[in-house]
């Protein structure tokens, strides 16, 4: 509901430990149940992770885009590609910690590829892993 923005929400996490980042969006107007997302290769040694590329296959189609880096050296900051309007970041905190920014495309997009948007972490990453998720219309 539309009423349900920043309540809490809870997620049990099986076996009591892991290293956890999670933002909760919701969208209306999504045709139920199709989706199309592409996922990258985990990337490593940089502070600069594009996200990969998918094909918007309805025009209207919103993407949504996400950025999750581990590190050494705690993510304290993302500088989010222009092409976006930025919906929310996490940063942990010590060795291994967790930093993610997700965004979207801001308005419902034409058909054609979509992607290779790059964000950039403050730190270089031990690793990463970037996401793009359509939203079909």
């Amino acid at each position: 509901q539309g009423s349900d923005a920043g309540s809490i929400v809870q997620v049990p996490i099986a076996g009591g430990y892991a290293k956890v980042a999670l933002e909760l969006m919701a969208y209306r107007g999504v045709a139920a149940g199709i989706f199309a997302a592409a996922t990258s290769t985990t990337q490593s040694g940089t502070a600069t992770h594009p996200t990969p590329i998918s094909l918007v296959s309805k025009a209207g189609s919103w993407v949504v885009s996400y950025w999750a880096d581990k590190s050494n050296v705690a993510t304290t900051s993302w500088t989010p590609p222009s092409e976006v309007v930025t919906r929310g970041t996490s940063f942990g905190s010590g060795s291994g910690a967790l930093g993610t920014l997700s965004a979207d495309s801001g308005s419902g997009l034409p058909t054609g590829p979509y992607g290779g948007l790059t964000a950039l972490a403050n730190v270089v990453s031990s690793s990463a892993i970037t996401w793009t998720v359509i939203l079909q219309a």
